[in-house]
């Protein structure tokens, strides 16, 4: 085999993959986009440069929780320092690491022995599928991408034959991927479904031993993740909870029942979005279950009844592939199912972006055994024909989907086209309407999102800012007060609140009042 020929599927993987997203490098900042990025301060200068090591996602942006992704960070400051602000940096980077993933998976497909075509074709469906373009076309969604690459380069350092010294060549590629995302704590469980694949002695305990060093990382990982109160986890969560707006979330996290039974009901949800990928948008709310005779739940029940008998039955080399497949996508999504522990959500879309790469490559490597059963070759190509055609329809959704994401207005009107309920999401609509001058717009957007679960202090603080713009100034101010103090309420270390009623106060000819507030927002900046 030339060069050539051995490189050929990978620029293939790659042309494609940029090719289908070409159309996202003018999308604009969305959702956490702000905090992550355009309100960061830390991404500034290279003063702040060690705070990234420590600080959760959102501290930069002086915004309480977070997660302790520094990776995420680090990658964003260096954007950052190139291009700034313009949107076209971040896109760059998610769109290069999901290329690099395409070619990654396709390589682990080789390594674990699968067929290059079958693998090809898997990994093809599993890039260019529109259900990811929340982890690739969002920019904030860099922490997906980031923590698979590193499972998926472990993975191949491993692979075909693990020995305990590649172990530990993973070690420093594991700690990489828990710095970019908690759900790489996976890595050690696809380490060991990989070896009940390539494993003669798959049915014998003693051979999944050689990756201890794996699992006592990420069991010391765990524990201090979950005991850390300065990110996003049991702590924050439970502070979150105790608000009227996460009633329903309250009571999901202390019924593990109901967890079990929700858990099975997302399963023909995510079964759907996976077979016609055409209901995607972010904010997407997900009803609790707590009767498990529901309509729902009896077919997650089934789902999962099926999915358990084809791994039991999963033992012969034709059929072992599909129960490999299914294995790895239980792995991938065992932290997010909210089995082991309550989530901050219930149903999001990105989470599939590591459990169908197994579930594909896994798919299709059954499916070719088929194939090369079939008699006659117009057969089969006809069922290369019609391959080809799911490969040229998932590209155009992926395509159009990324279209949706262009601009605010577009974005935001398109989740509420799903009747969602979302403060946030009518929040960044408001700002839109701001950016557009159309502030009654914005001002009935602030109401909305106050009035369906008043948790977040930038709503309020926002508010007042668009109060502050309309014509009658002066008649808003007792208002524009209450907001900026009802935002100090929900989060006392909201500088920006302080700042401008510090401004407001000094305007109003109050000194006293407007010294306190700009020395209390000069301490929470650290000044």
């Amino acid at each position: 085999m030339t060069n050539w020929q051995r490189y050929a599927p990978y620029l293939f993987l790659e042309a494609v993959v940029f090719a289908v997203y070409a159309n996202v490098y003018d999308n604009v900042f969305l959702f956490d986009d702000d905090l992550l990025i355009r309100l960061n301060s830390y991404l500034r200068s290279w003063d702040t440069f060690g705070k990234l090591l420590t600080a959760s996602t959102t501290e930069g942006a002086h915004i309480a929780g977070g997660f302790y992704r520094p990776l995420q960070n680090i990658l964003y400051f260096f954007i950052f320092q190139i291009w700034g602000e313009h949107p076209f940096g971040f896109h760059l980077l998610n769109l290069s690491i999901h290329a690099a993933n395409a070619c990654l998976a396709y390589r682990l497909a080789l390594r674990l022995g699968f067929d290059p075509r079958a693998s090809l074709f898997a990994i093809l469906i599993w890039a260019l599928h529109p259900l990811h373009t929340e982890a690739v076309t969002y920019m904030s969604g860099t922490a997906d991408p980031l923590f698979v690459l590193f499972c998926l380069w472990g993975l191949n350092v491993l692979f075909p034959q693990p020995t305990l010294c590649r172990i530990w060549c993973c070690v420093p590629i594991f700690i990489l991927g828990l710095l970019s995302k908690e759900t790489a704590v996976v890595f050690p469980a696809l380490v060991v479904v990989s070896l009940y694949l390539t494993s003669e002695a798959r049915l014998k305990p003693k051979s999944y031993l050689i990756t201890w060093p794996l699992w006592v990382i990420a069991v010391l990982y765990l524990l201090w993740r979950v005991n850390s109160p300065a990110f996003d986890g049991p702590a924050r969560y439970q502070q979150l909870l105790q608000m009227p707006a996460y009633g329903v979330m309250h009571y999901y996290s202390e019924h593990p029942w109901v967890r079990f039974i929700t858990f099975l009901a997302t399963l023909p949800a995510y079964g759907q979005l996976i077979l016609w990928p055409c209901d995607l948008y972010m904010e997407r709310s997900f009803p609790l279950y707590d009767d498990p005779m529901s309509t729902q739940v009896v077919m997650g029940c089934l789902m999962l009844a099926a999915a358990l008998a084809a791994i039991y039955w999963g033992r012969t080399k034709a059929t072992r592939p599909l129960a490999w497949g299914l294995l790895w996508f239980g792995a991938a999504h065992a932290p997010n199912s909210g089995i082991l522990f309550s989530m901050n959500s219930l149903f999001l879309e990105h989470w599939m972006y590591l459990p169908t790469i197994g579930l594909f490559l896994g798919l299709s490597e059954t499916g070719m055994v088929a194939i090369n059963r079939l008699k006659y070759t117009s057969e089969q190509y006809v069922v290369l024909g019609l391959a080809g055609l799911l490969v040229v329809g998932l590209s155009a959704r992926t395509f159009d989907q990324n279209g949706i994401w262009r601009e605010p207005i577009v974005f935001y009107t398109h989740i509420f086209s799903y009747k969602v309920q979302s403060p946030r999401a009518h929040n960044n609509l408001a700002i839109a309407y701001m950016d557009n001058h159309q502030m009654d717009k914005a001002i009935e957007e602030y109401h909305k999102a106050v009035e369906e679960g008043d948790t977040y202090a930038e709503t309020h603080y926002n508010y007042a800012i668009a109060l502050m713009a309309l014509p009658n100034q002066r008649e808003q101010i007792p208002q524009v007060i209450a907001e900026l103090e009802r935002s100090i309420q929900i989060e006392p270390g909201f500088y920006r609140s302080y700042l401008a009623l510090g401004d407001l106060y000094r305007q109003l000819g109050q000194p006293a009042k407007a010294t306190y507030y700009t020395q209390k927002a000069h301490e929470l900046l650290g000044r």
